[in-house]
């Protein structure tokens, strides 16, 4: 079976048009539409060939039978609007998303992304200093990426801050799932205030003074996990006082390898075994940042300015919602081999005009090369 059509029906032409004329992404440009950058990145990052302005120069010539010049890129790319990007990623998010069927997490997560100092003097320095870095916080809904935000500067680019951030604008009709990497105590409870329901792990070496049994269940076992305690706590401060509010505290042992997790949620509705299933789920980002990095070409930047990496981002990301569906569709189990199908798919599309204009005859592919690429 084939599905790339399929799945591009799904970003008519008509779309891309209308989110065009909005932002006003073709306003005095000539070739080089917003349209034409959108086809031309989705289909070189999918490539799996290094991404770089020379092959999209190359990939433009081949794909519009029209010339260009690899600085034209680069220029286009530090000025289009952001905002064609984000709305197409967007619409192509609501047109495979299953409003019946979603659940409401928000799984936040972040992720750095080595440059060359060369490209990007103002990032935040990477070890050793020969390389910079930029960082990028994600948040998926488990399956598809939903929400970026972008840091090209040490400060602020904090998880602390960071996933505060992304969640007081976008958690409160989630439950928000995030590792240790925001401890704060100050924010919890500004979570627990605002009623924005979350999940985290605690670090192993966590002070609280149980307040209440919520549950019983020491000795009941999940998947991998046997469980401990189910208590209301207070959190220990600096010292040996303790925080005023009021969190749930899950305690369970690895029966695999015996390490002691704890979690924490101000969620008391579900069972401490559905809590840590939930937050079993955050490890699908994980595997979301490994699928980017090894298939989508998120290696190779194409110019320092944070426009250009922003574009690229999320042209990854709308290649990542569209090879996750056709992996779905096709039950291809690896991403890899989903890429392949999909770009074989891809390629016979584009192979269909030079059948066309061949009329059965192969000899004439050559006069279809010399008459669209002199």
């Amino acid at each position: 079976m084939f599905y790339y059509k399929e799945i591009i029906s799904k970003l008519p032409k008509a779309v891309l048009d209308e989110i065009g004329k909005a932002v006003g992404v073709d306003y005095k440009v000539g070739k080089l539409t917003g349209e034409n950058i959108f086809n031309l990145l989705l289909y070189s990052i999918l490539e799996k060939n290094e991404l770089s302005l020379r092959t999209i120069e190359e990939n433009y010539r081949r794909m519009f039978c029209l010339n260009t010049r690899h600085s034209s890129v680069a220029s286009r790319l530090k000025t289009i609007p952001i905002k064609y990007f984000e709305r197409i990623f967007s619409f192509v998010l609501q047109s495979f998303c299953n409003q019946k069927d979603q659940e409401k997490l928000l799984i936040i997560d972040s992720t750095t992304l080595q440059l060359s100092s060369k490209l990007l003097q103002s990032a935040i320095p990477w070890r050793g200093g020969a390389k910079n870095m930029v960082k990028c916080t994600v948040a998926t809904d488990g399956r598809f990426a939903k929400l970026l935000n972008l840091y090209t500067q040490a400060k602020g680019s904090s998880d602390s801050t960071s996933f505060r951030e992304m969640i007081l604008n976008h958690g409160q009709e989630s439950i928000c799932i995030f590792d240790r990497g925001l401890q704060k105590r100050a924010t919890f409870e500004e979570f627990i205030d605002k009623g924005i329901h979350f999940i985290t792990r605690g670090n192993d070496n966590i002070r609280y003074q149980i307040v209440r049994i919520h549950g019983k269940v020491a000795g009941m076992q999940t998947g991998t996990l046997e469980l401990m305690e189910d208590v209301v706590v207070r959190l220990g401060q600096k010292g040996s006082r303790f925080l005023s509010f009021e969190i749930r505290l899950i305690k369970a042992q690895n029966r695999q390898n015996g390490e002691v997790l704890t979690f924490l949620t101000n969620i008391y509705e579900m069972s401490a075994e559905e809590v840590c299933a939930l937050y079993k789920r955050r490890w699908s980002i994980e595997v979301f940042f490994k699928f980017i990095k090894q298939e989508l070409n998120t290696k190779h930047f194409l110019g320092h300015s944070k426009n250009t990496i922003l574009v690229t981002l999320y042209m990854i990301l709308i290649a990542s919602v569209l090879l996750t569906e056709y992996r779905k569709r096709s039950e291809i189990k690896s991403y890899k081999f989903a890429r392949r199908a999909f770009m074989n798919e891809l390629r016979l599309e584009i192979l269909k005009p030079v059948i066309e204009y061949c009329g059965g005859n192969p000899e004439k592919v050559y006069d279809y090369y010399l008459f669209h690429f002199p």
